[in-house]
């Protein structure tokens, strides 16, 4: 899963790091459920969880909703099946197999925490997924992508009158193979594009990139 706190909203990383901490809960719990072992009940039960756990710490914190602003992508992969399903509630970048979703709300993405008092039940985050979301199953695992919306922010400063010699950040990070068996592919992609192409993000950046070998 991936986080992005809003800007504009007060304390961005808190609410970012907080529905993380939510959706580990959830899945803590999920995991010792035994009576939870459909994979396509599973994800919408996760992030429901998460979001009721969002709404439950929201009221004994007594936390505003400008506190709470986070966009949320998460992929949950079945290795037995090689099939997975990703929702993405606020502005993103999603790559499954090569093909990309970008998900622009023109900087004002539609946060889940807008929505809890008003999902009381699995089939309103289905509907909330469905109207204001994205849902992208995924058949056959095989290269897989999912980032915040600052993977749209790399550029070369304007100052410069070098020839870019690279032009493509985005498939640089999400299709491109150089480093593959490294850990650290994409943290040493992000360093070659700063130091050798001045190439930087203006926004802060989470990615998780997901290859079958």
């Amino acid at each position: 899963a991936v986080f992005d706190g809003c800007s504009s909203g007060r304390d961005a990383h808190f609410a970012s790091a907080l529905v993380g901490k939510c959706l580990q809960a959830a899945l803590k719990r999920l995991n010792d459920d035994s009576s939870v072992r459909n994979f396509s009940l599973f994800t919408d039960e996760l992030i429901y969880q998460t979001l009721m756990n969002l709404r439950e710490t929201r009221d004994i914190l007594m936390l505003d909703t400008p506190e709470l602003l986070s966009t949320l992508i998460v992929f949950v992969y079945c290795p037995a099946e090689n099939v997975g399903e990703i929702i993405a509630l606020g502005d993103g970048f999603i790559s499954v197999n090569g093909i990309e979703y970008s998900i622009d709300q023109q900087n004002e993405p539609d946060y889940p925490a807008y929505h809890l008092d008003t999902i009381n039940t699995t089939t309103d985050l289905k509907k909330l997924v469905h109207e204001r979301g994205k849902r992208v199953m995924v058949d056959d695992m095989e290269d897989i992508s999912i980032s915040t919306d600052g993977i749209f922010t790399f550029e070369l400063p304007a100052s410069t009158d070098e020839p870019l010699g690279f032009t493509n950040p985005l498939h640089y990070l999400v299709h491109d193979r150089f480093l593959i068996h490294n850990q650290a592919m994409l943290p040493r992609k992000c360093n070659v594009m700063k130091n050798k192409y001045r190439i930087v993000n203006h926004d802060d950046i989470a990615l998780i990139r997901i290859i079958k070998h």
